[in-house]
């Protein structure tokens, strides 16, 4: 079979369903960077030579098209999902083709995850306050703050990203329905098979829940328990976490950290990491154990600052 046939039907596949469609676009950049490397083939004389090549290619000699003109070499992090990808690819191949799987002889990249950082208390709050207002400057120098119009909706998706740690994608899945504002639960709907994304309760405190119903009885005066709670796509939240971290003055504010600051915050707090497992939606323990390690890492940092033998040097 032809590669780009294979890789057509492939792509068919992660369509439906398999795949987030936020990663399909992925997907077909990567589809078609393969194809543009290898020619239209046949897909069973791919050699575990031919990926190494094509892996070498990507680390050395590919140029790649960003929006902000940036044409530095990827990122090994980059370069593994290329490896997922193929991975993927050839698992969904044999299935219909007979063919030897050469991706099973391919080193997987290494590479260091980034450090896991969470926001700061004061970070946290400088975050609302660009959400609430925004800073303007008059032709004579002179600055003030006006009110931004999209407050409340701003307000309600940075507290409850803090507040529950739930992802991007969750949050877009959310209904008013979804939200009881009494008890202050949260049902998390499962993203198809539930597989990426487990159906679970999570909660929003007091504060949270405050925002929420403002912002619910300001913009929803006509209220339909089947409506998004906020209609705006995963993209849209990432941009405008950005933009606002930028007003912030905060470096790299996005969906992900917030979940990071929830999860280390919680431990700090003393919860328990079987109980954290179950509110990030977690398959395994093992995902969730990396952040008692960096709650560990804290109090240890803690002790050593604050012991009093050796602060008094007894």
């Amino acid at each position: 079979m032809l590669l780009s046939k294979a890789i057509e039907g492939f792509v068919l596949h992660a369509r439906g369903g398999r795949y987030s469609p936020n990663y399909i676009p992925a997907i077909e950049g990567q589809a078609r960077q393969i194809i543009k490397f290898f020619g239209d083939r046949e897909v069973e004389s791919l050699t575990v030579t031919d990926w190494l090549n094509y892996f070498n290619y990507l680390r050395h000699d590919y140029k790649p098209k960003r929006l902000n003109g940036d044409q530095s070499p990827l990122s090994e992090a980059t370069i593994d999902n290329h490896w997922k990808m193929i991975r993927s690819f050839y698992g969904w191949a044999t299935t219909i083709l007979s063919i030897e799987r050469p991706d099973l002889k391919l080193p997987r990249p290494k590479y260091e995850s980034p450090e896991t950082i969470p926001f700061t208390q004061d970070e946290c709050k400088r975050i609302l306050e660009a959400c609430e207002y925004t800073q303007v400057i008059k032709q004579s120098g002179r600055t003030y703050r006006i009110k931004r119009p999209n407050a409340d909706r701003d307000k309600t998706i940075v507290m409850i990203l803090l507040d529950t740690g739930i992802r991007s994608g969750e949050f877009k899945r959310l209904r008013i329905g979804d939200v009881n504002l009494e008890n202050g639960e949260v049902y998390i709907r499962p993203y198809r098979d539930g597989r990426k994304s487990k159906p679970r309760t999570v909660f929003l405190g007091i504060r949270t829940r405050q925002i929420v119903w403002k912002y619910i009885a300001k913009m929803q005066a006509n209220e339909d328990q089947s409506q998004p709670l906020i209609d705006i796509s995963s993209a849209s939240i990432r941009i405008l976490l950005r933009r606002i971290g930028h007003n912030a003055k905060v470096p790299h504010v996005h969906p992900q950290r917030f979940r990071n600051t929830m999860a280390i915050t919680y431990l700090r707090n003393g919860g328990d990491v079987f109980t954290l497992q179950r509110l990030l939606g977690h398959s395994t323990l093992e995902m969730t154990q990396r952040y008692l390690a960096i709650a560990k890492s804290d109090v240890a940092n803690a002790h050593k600052n604050a012991s009093p033998v050796d602060r008094w040097k007894l």
